[in-house]
């Protein structure tokens, strides 16, 4: 059982590199590269609230202020269902 759980937290732990390179396409005004990478962080892993934050603020930085505040949310109940991310 300790294994799986190693695995598992392997696996969430896959996210960090599209993160750091959605940041770093957002900081080069690169938005549409960096949707992308956050995106790809959501399909590797759901539940950590740290990619839909980062959406929330490049659709903001976009004008996008629904979709920045649908995020915002989204990024608000997956941190309320998993606070040790």
């Amino acid at each position: 059982m300790e294994w799986c759980s190693q695995a598992k937290r392997h696996d969430s732990d896959r996210v960090f590199p599209y993160l750091n390179v959605g940041w770093a396409f957002y900081n080069l005004r690169r938005y549409d590269e960096a949707e992308k990478k956050y995106r790809q962080a959501i399909e590797l892993d759901p539940d950590r609230p740290t990619p839909y934050c980062r959406l929330s603020c490049l659709y903001e930085k976009k004008g996008r202020i629904l979709d920045a505040l649908e995020e915002a949310q989204k990024a608000t109940e997956v941190a309320e269902k998993n606070p040790d991310r």
